[in-house]
């Protein structure tokens, strides 16, 4: 018998696991279970997070949503003829731009639902400023998918005016995290932060400079971006 040294009770001399605490007593299996621990304890509470099923397939959504809007916002055109990844490029660029919109934004909604749920149970929830994010989200995905193939100048002005008050929002929504959190979930605030900058930025070079280049520079933003959320929402 020999004693473990988590909670100093007996237990055999060769088992690997103390049936009374429950604690791994190998090496590697300590340094696995720290690492989960970790993990769960990195930005919310493992009992807070999602399935990783699920989560992954929300990526796909919203990560395929953003593909085909920049396929399309890019003007690229593919051959029939062509093979490999370009025909997933002409694919998308023969699928409805709408549909691009509509997946995105489900994606993007989704998203930050789940991540205020999460912040919900957090000692300041910022719950006002994600129902506002949510709320023009959906404004803006609906006037977008409305809209697309319209020439009309008042919807145009008004999915600019409620584009700049996501912006703004985009970047409210962040700073507030930042100035309320320490550790990884203010690590989380100024990533929230960098991609709002970095897809308005990105944006007015490829609507005015490089748009090939721009806009697939666009969706590897959104790429690293979604899947940053998708990770920390996980339960794994």
């Amino acid at each position: 018998m020999k004693t473990c040294p988590y909670c100093g009770e007996e237990i055999m001399a060769t088992a690997k696991k103390c049936k009374h605490c429950g604690k791994w007593l190998t090496e590697t299996a300590q340094l696995s279970q720290h690492k989960q621990q970790l993990r769960k304890e990195s930005y919310f509470g493992s009992k807070y997070l999602y399935d990783k099923v699920w989560m992954n397939i929300l990526l796909g959504i919203t990560i395929i949503g953003s593909f085909i809007q920049s396929v399309h916002q890019s003007g690229l055109v593919v051959r029939e003829s062509a093979r490999s990844f370009l025909k997933y490029i002409r694919f998308a660029g023969e699928m409805p731009e709408g549909v691009g919109d509509l997946l995105f934004g489900a994606g993007e909604i989704c998203f930050m639902v789940l991540l205020m749920k999460v912040f919900s149970h957090l000692h300041k929830p910022l719950k006002g400023w994600f129902i506002t994010y949510i709320i023009l989200s959906v404004l803006i995905v609906l006037i977008t998918i409305g809209s697309r193939d319209s020439q009309d100048e008042e919807a145009t002005l008004v999915l600019g005016l409620f584009g700049l008050l996501f912006f703004i929002l985009m970047l409210l929504l962040p700073i507030m995290i930042v100035r309320h959190y320490e550790g990884n979930i203010k690590t989380l605030g100024w990533i929230m932060i960098g991609y709002s900058v970095a897809a308005i930025t990105i944006g007015i070079v490829a609507a005015y400079i490089v748009p090939i280049a721009g806009f697939f520079l666009i969706f590897l933003v959104d790429l690293f971006y979604y899947k940053y959320l998708k990770d920390i929402l996980t339960k794994y």
